[in-house]
């Protein structure tokens, strides 16, 4: 898992950035495992850093998955097609309403920590509503109650919700 989520400690070195944590993970592929060659799957987070494992070393990697797009920067949106258009536009829009976790996570990110750290009741609720936000109406089909404890409890009982913050945070200022 990415470091500081789970079971896997935060980093000790360098700041949580996709590009760091790629470069870590293709050395534990390569210098640890054994491996010249492996493939990679992202979601969320892990997407960037199979993005930059795959420019960083494309001769290692036989297949990348993510699921999600990696959109390119204003600068480069001048010849998508007006479907790209408007899912870039549809995105903004619902990126208004829907932001708010990422503003807090990579500008407070100790802030909100310690008030989730503090309460299981307050982080269920964190999570909770992300991944209703994020399911919409297949919410309940999409999640079961062991499911939603087992997530929450693999935050608390690891203490990693605050370090899982960290490549907002990172992110947005390094």
């Amino acid at each position: 898992s990415l470091p500081g989520f789970g079971y896997s400690p935060p980093l000790t070195q360098g700041y949580f950035t996709d590009y760091n944590v790629a470069a870590l993970w293709h050395s534990l592929m390569t210098a640890e495992l054994g491996y010249d060659r492996y493939g990679t799957y992202g979601e969320d987070v892990g997407t960037s850093v199979s993005d930059w494992l795959g420019a960083l070393y494309p001769e290692s990697i036989v297949g990348l998955f993510a699921t999600h797009a990696a959109f390119p920067p204003e600068e480069r949106t001048q010849d998508l097609t007006d479907a790209e258009q408007a899912f870039r536009e549809w995105l903004k829009d619902k990126w208004k309403t829907a932001g708010a976790y990422s503003a807090i996570q990579s500008t407070r990110p100790d802030t909100l920590a310690v008030g989730l750290s503090d309460s299981p009741a307050g982080l269920l609720a964190w999570i909770v509503e992300k991944l209703h936000e994020w399911s919409g109406p297949t919410f309940e089909d999409s999640w079961s109650v062991d499911d939603l404890l087992t997530m929450v409890s693999l935050y608390w009982f690891t203490g990693t919700i605050g370090t899982s913050f960290l490549p907002y945070f990172h992110g947005r200022n390094h």
